[in-house]
């Protein structure tokens, strides 16, 4: 006995539960992203002349000071300097890669500015950077 193939249109992938699988995919990416921005606190941000943007984010944790000397680590509210030395600690043994990103305001004193400083530094953080905006000509 000899099969012969019937001739026709090839098969077609059925196009009808195609919309349920690309909701399925939209709703899984929708729910499983997370966008996080780091509030912080207000800031008056300094102005300076030459500013270089920051090409990745991923090893970046953010300290900001605001005028009455609150400080907020990675939106922590942070009470004591002890705890910024230990926080940084923390982040420093995890991601050896770490940069600190300072945003601090024009207005405070720099005191409290220079105890972070010493305090980060003795938990191990050399990278730190200062956020400013940019200004458009010297005066």
């Amino acid at each position: 006995m000899k099969f012969h193939k019937k001739p026709g249109l090839p098969p077609s992938i059925p196009a009808a539960s195609m919309s349920d699988v690309v909701f399925t995919l939209l709703l899984f990416f929708m729910v499983s992203t997370v966008i996080k921005k780091f509030t912080g606190l207000v800031v008056e941000i300094p102005e300076a002349y030459k500013v270089e943007k920051l090409h990745t984010k991923t090893h970046t944790s953010y300290i900001w000071i605001d005028a009455v000397e609150n400080i907020s680590f990675d939106d922590y509210q942070i009470s004591s300097l002890d705890e910024v030395y230990q926080i940084a600690r923390d982040k420093i043994e995890r991601d050896v890669q770490l940069l600190i990103f300072l945003r601090v305001d024009r207005n405070m004193k720099m005191g409290v500015l220079s105890d972070v400083q010493q305090e980060l530094r003795k938990a191990g953080a050399l990278r730190i950077v200062y956020g400013t905006k940019t200004k458009a000509t010297p005066n």
